[in-house]
């Protein structure tokens, strides 16, 4: 299941018509949208910080997420040039100097920037890079309920700091531009979960191994566990790289430090 995000309307609505989402009457704060056979909950939050994770905390509350399951944030910011789309790698809080960094195992092809989330949006800070009313906010919410390797956050340029100016027609417009890049990540989403229920057990056995001889901590036991996916969806035989470091003894490690170290190396080679 995919829980998404969005500060308004405009920018759900691709989603509403492309998988025939239904309102939830049942739910008067916000507006809330799904279709159990599309594996998807919507929920429009307004804009601003506290709204965004009021929105996140009612729809996880009300519908409680599984381990598997995803929180997607999408939608229009400010930025130096209109129309690009972007996969946000860094999220930074402008009032608390706070850094989040999204784990982004699964690549969607798109280019990757940095956003700033702001209370109120000053184009000397949109020269500089992408900026915000929200995501920080989904993301510390969000981390209440998912891993940070489940979150997801993609940001189209509608304004260079204004705006008031934008119209919902016109974000709609954006969105529609980038119809053929963002609906695929939904239906990568749920394939990915949908692979991870059918998981081999001999990726269990590998997992097992591999945490011992790492001295994986469980953050880093999550960690391989996700690249071993990642890499069975990507067609990459990982099998053929955990032989070939064990074979050059680059797995049987002596202490943490040197686990942590030999981890990264396995991440590098499996991507």
């Amino acid at each position: 299941m995919v829980y998404m995000i969005t500060a308004l309307y405009s920018e759900a609505q691709i989603f509403i018509e492309q998988y025939h989402l239904k309102k939830d009457i049942a739910n008067t704060k916000f507006q809330v949208f799904f279709r159990e056979e599309a594996k998807i909950r919507l929920i429009v939050s307004g804009p601003g910080e506290i709204a965004a994770a009021a929105a996140v905390a009612s729809l996880c509350t009300a519908y409680p997420p599984s381990e598997g399951d995803w929180l997607f944030h999408t939608g229009v910011c400010a930025g130096p040039k209109c129309g690009e789309i972007f996969l946000c790698n860094k999220l930074i809080e402008q009032a608390t100097g706070k850094t989040f960094y999204p784990d982004l195992l699964y690549r969607c092809g798109l280019q990757e920037s940095a956003i700033t989330t702001e209370s109120r949006i000053r184009r000397e800070r949109v020269e500089e890079g992408l900026v915000d009313l929200e995501a920080c906010a989904v993301y510390q919410a969000g981390a209440y309920f998912f891993h940070a390797h489940r979150m997801l956050f993609v940001k189209i340029v509608s304004d260079n700091g204004d705006p008031g100016r934008v119209s919902a027609k016109q974000i709609s417009r954006y969105m529609q531009a980038h119809r053929e890049r963002l609906i695929p990540i939904l239906s990568m989403l749920n394939e990915i979960t949908d692979q991870e229920r059918k998981e081999p057990s001999v990726q269990e056995e590998w997992i097992r191994r591999l945490s011992g001889d790492l001295h994986c901590s469980k953050a880093m036991e999550d960690s391989l566990r996700q690249y071993l996916r990642y890499a069975c969806l990507a067609g990459i035989d990982a099998a053929a790289v955990i032989r070939q470091m064990y074979q050059s003894d680059l797995l049987t490690c002596s202490s943490k430090r040197e686990g942590k170290r030999r981890f990264e190396e396995l991440k590098t080679r499996l991507l």
